[in-house]
């Protein structure tokens, strides 16, 4: 007679899925985070910079840490103001993140404004979309950009974690946080695999980059591909300073 798991595996696998447990690889999000804090990860300040639609599987795991949020898009703002609210504490900066202060023009996708980018797309990302009736008509907009740590960081308490979203635009945001990066304990990006906009990092250039700010690829907790069966697009890769508590040798 099958066990009620071996079943449950079985009506997976004629349905083109497999069963996992939940803390193992790949974990997500919130089951990263748990055994991160076992590994002895602490989190005083969260800093999102690409916060879109907004991110519940990082809110809701650190409920009690002062929260940064920093989104280009103006069109977002609604979404901070409503992740700012209380009990939560924090503050919203509606501004891109990136290596120098000034302005950049956006690309603002129309139909799905978390796909905007300070960078063009690539035309093998236009046409990943096209093969899947994907528009990706857009509109520019200037936004404003501020390094990260030129901030007012006298409220954040440390250590931070930093989360970056910022579709091809996350070493421009690295390469503008240095002054703080000394706090941080972890940091969960969004990293490119395929190329998908014009003038962005290669994933390998992506890892140097990272060796070189002083942190190293700990876990990798989410993939994204071009549509079913298409080629890897992107992951969310987790990375902790050199010689901490989290990295294991």
């Amino acid at each position: 007679m099958l066990s009620l798991r071996a079943l449950a595996e079985r009506v997976a696998a004629s349905r083109g899925y497999t069963l996992k447990i939940e803390a193992e690889p790949l974990r997500r999000a919130p089951a990263f985070f748990d055994a991160a804090r076992g590994w002895g990860l602490k989190v005083g300040t969260v800093i999102d910079v690409g916060v879109g639609n907004g991110t519940p599987w990082l809110m809701d795991s650190f409920p009690d840490a002062y929260t940064v949020l920093v989104e280009p898009n103006p069109g977002f703002r609604p979404v901070l103001d409503r992740i700012l609210t209380a009990p939560r504490r924090g503050e919203g900066h509606i501004m891109a993140a990136g290596a120098a202060a000034g302005e950049m023009t956006m690309h603002v996708n129309i139909a799905t404004p978390t796909s905007s980018s300070l960078m063009a797309p690539t035309q093998g990302q236009v046409d990943e979309f096209a093969k899947r009736g994907w528009t990706r008509e857009s509109r520019e907009e200037v936004v404003p950009v501020a390094r990260l740590d030129s901030l007012d960081r006298s409220k954040w308490p440390g250590p931070y974690l930093l989360k970056m979203d910022c579709e091809g635009f996350e070493l421009e945001v690295m390469r503008g946080a240095t002054g703080l990066l000394g706090e941080v304990a972890l940091i969960v990006s969004e990293v490119g695999v395929a190329h998908r906009h014009e003038g962005s990092y290669t994933f390998a250039e992506f890892i140097a980059a990272m060796d070189a700010h002083g942190f190293e690829l700990i876990d990798v907790t989410d993939l994204l591909q071009f549509g079913k069966g298409g080629h890897l697009a992107t992951m969310d890769a987790a990375f902790a300073p050199k010689g901490g508590p989290l990295v294991r040798r």
